[in-house]
């Protein structure tokens, strides 16, 4: 158990947006992204607490931890949460890993394998730091579809492809490339970062036959992107829950 200071890093909850209040007493709170039990005189309306080591965490680790600790099985639901935090900013490579850790959460937590989930989730943060600043636009290709790449190497097999599954991650890559490239927008990683993880949901029910769901889209990082391309969106201003939203 841990000993945490009373700390000033944030006004509201990086787990839900709420306001944070200093509680009347010291009291036991689970760190909503590492899972250890703190002493506190912080957390949010809706009692949410994050650790201050947690809160320092770099993006990649920070994503790492919350996903081993999280029991969902939204991939959409573990990307948003994680997206609130402002370690992750509002487009940058980490949106490459984030894509391929909702995903391989989800995936893992339905088998119940948690042992194999901590080992796919740091074999994805070594290679997705591959994908650095300035990836998509050096190559021509963005980092989110190679997100889902990454996802469909490390659940197929992790050593060179067989003619099967070499063909499934070309066509689960192809597919979410054409998805994005039809958008015709870049500088949006939220919007790819969504489209990456429907096909990759798609793709796993018609090739896979493994059944993964979301709650739907509620996007809510316009306001923070100038690129944003509102109406022209296909996530904008939808409400959650909505089925089908490209």
């Amino acid at each position: 158990m841990g000993q945490s200071k009373h700390h000033d890093h944030a006004e509201t909850c990086v787990i839900c947006d709420k306001k944070l209040v200093r509680l009347k007493s010291h009291q036991k709170k689970v760190c909503a992204i590492c899972g250890g039990i703190f002493d506190t005189l912080q957390a949010c309306e809706n009692d949410h607490y994050v650790c201050a080591g947690c809160y320092n965490l770099a993006a990649l680790e920070l994503i790492e931890q919350y996903c081993l600790s999280s029991p969902s099985e939204d991939p959409i639901l573990i990307a948003m949460t994680l997206m609130r935090n402002p370690r992750i900013e509002i487009n940058s490579p980490v949106h490459h890993y984030l894509v391929t850790a909702s995903l391989l959460t989800c995936y893992y937590n339905k088998l119940k394998d948690y042992e194999l989930k901590k080992t796919k989730l740091r074999l994805a943060k070594e290679r997705a730091k591959r994908l650095t600043e300035g990836f998509c636009n050096q190559y021509g290709i963005c980092g989110a579809a190679l997100g889902n790449s990454l996802f469909i190497n490390l659940i197929l097999q992790d050593t060179d492809f067989a003619a099967e599954e070499w063909k499934l991650a070309n066509l689960l890559t192809s597919t979410t490339l054409n998805s994005i490239a039809h958008q015709g927008i870049p500088r949006c990683c939220k919007r790819n970062l969504f489209l990456s993880i429907n096909n990759a949901i798609e793709f796993l029910r018609d090739y896979l036959k493994v059944i993964i769901t979301h709650g739907g889209v509620d996007c809510k990082f316009s306001t923070m992107n100038p690129y944003c391309q509102k109406h022209n969106c296909p996530f904008y201003s939808h409400p959650k829950g909505t089925e089908k939203l490209y």
